[in-house]
């Protein structure tokens, strides 16, 4: 097996990755979601397909027939395509977190729905949009894996059309729907790229527990870690007789 057909093989399997990612999530984008999402906006759906059979055929293409498109074949270092599957499990790690942190407000539709509450944890704090980043960051990723024009066009320019067209319909949707409480949330998060900021204070809260672990010192081999005892000293009332009394104290050797 030569290098692009390693690198394609590899293709496939993050692709399934991406589905097994979404397994969960699935029952919100069934096929009556679809349906649905046709009655509320036809045009949205109609771009929505549009985009999705861009990117498909794009990886269908280069998959199925890439002799055809010999003439779109990179060569770039193999690291740096090793280095977009890299990408591609941190992006879907991040659209996982995005998926189950929304739950139930996920939709294909453009909807406000029943109970519907903006949510602005996880992902959510740092970003507005972590999907549809996490999407984006996920085909660029396969871009580099694949290293061939076909479907790094199809996938990153799908998707790049499909979020330029959804997120500022998506917004006007939530300002109707949540106001003021939408707009101060839009002011204080940016819509796709964190804020540096918001990453180092993110990645402390992941550092400090270990900082804290790490300095944590163990006892030395031959140190004696049993409680020590120390006695109060007898005690004398004014009849001269006395009454002695033992107090334990355990010292705190693991800090």
């Amino acid at each position: 097996m030569d290098t692009h057909s390693s690198f394609r093989t590899l293709f496939i399997g993050l692709l399934f990755l991406l589905w097994i990612t979404r397994l969960p999530v699935q029952r919100y984008l069934s096929p009556a979601s679809f349906f649905r999402a046709l009655r509320h906006d036809a045009w949205d759906c109609l771009v929505f397909f549009l985009t999705a059979g861009l990117m498909t055929a794009g990886t269908f293409v280069y998959l199925a027939w890439p002799e055809w498109i010999a003439w779109g074949q990179g060569d770039p270092p193999a690291w740096l395509r090793a280095s977009g599957a890299t990408v591609c499990v941190a992006a879907l790690a991040f659209l996982r977190w995005a998926d189950h942190t929304l739950g139930e407000n996920l939709s294909v539709a453009l909807e406000i729905k029943p109970h519907h509450r903006l949510v602005t944890e996880g992902p959510y704090r740092y970003v507005r949009h972590p999907i549809y980043g996490a999407g984006l960051i996920f085909v660029v990723g396969l871009a580099l894996v694949s290293a061939h024009l076909v479907p790094a066009c199809g996938l990153v320019g799908g998707m790049v059309l499909l979020v330029t067209w959804r997120i500022p319909r998506e917004e006007a949707l939530l300002r109707r729907a949540f106001g003021e409480q939408y707009v101060a949330y839009s002011r204080e998060t940016p819509r796709l790229i964190p804020r540096i900021g918001c990453l180092l204070s993110a990645s402390r809260s992941w550092l400090i527990p270990f900082a804290a672990l790490s300095f944590r010192r163990d006892p030395r081999p031959n140190e004696d870690t049993t409680p020590r005892k120390r006695s109060v000293d007898a005690r004398h009332d004014g009849s001269g007789a006395s009454d002695e009394a033992s107090t334990e104290v355990t010292a705190d050797s693991g800090i």
